[in-house]
């Protein structure tokens, strides 16, 4: 089940956070922060889509608490088994239509400003000191987008932040 607990992330993250859904929301944009810890069963269970079967990816789904899919949505969705979310230095947002539902729509520009809402999102986490996923590129250039993405590491590797380096580490170092 995914965990919205921003409470959860590193310290530095959090405060970054805080900061993207403020600026956020002066600019007009309703975000939503729709994930932040994962664990590894929700993140097998997302790197299965689009590889496995529909019916093992639903099983493996299911044991991490997810919801089932449908043939249609089992799509890739993520491109790796380890993610910055392990960490507390990623979390995953939504941009809310007036009703407060999700739209998932990256050409929607719901606050009418000529710019696209996730991308103005993703501008505003740049600004703010965030990797933005949709950014992200395949080793070969090719765009791996992940429009709802935000990750901070303040520049700690993966086997940094594995052995348990954590943004606010430096900070407070």
């Amino acid at each position: 089940m995914p965990i919205r607990d921003e409470a959860l992330l590193d310290a530095v993250v959090y405060k970054k956070c805080q900061e993207f859904k403020a600026r956020c929301a002066d600019a007009g944009l309703n975000v939503k922060i729709i994930e932040t810890d994962r664990s590894i069963r929700v993140q097998a269970a997302y790197y299965a889509q689009g590889r496995r079967p529909l019916s093992e990816v639903n099983i493996l789904r299911s044991i991490a608490g997810l919801y089932r899919i449908t043939d249609k949505q089992n799509r890739k969705i993520t491109w790796t088994l380890v993610s910055i979310h392990f960490f507390e230095c990623a979390f995953d947002f939504a941009i809310l239509d007036e009703e407060g539902k999700i739209t998932w729509s990256t050409k929607a520009d719901l606050n009418e400003n000529d710019e696209p809402d996730y991308a103005e999102a993703g501008r505003i986490a740049k600004e703010v000191g965030f990797t933005w996923g949709g950014d992200f590129k395949a080793a070969d250039g090719t765009p791996r987008r992940d429009m709802t993405h935000c990750q901070y590491t303040a520049g700690l590797t993966l086997d940094e932040l594995a052995a348990g380096k954590r943004p606010a580490d430096l900070i407070n170092a």
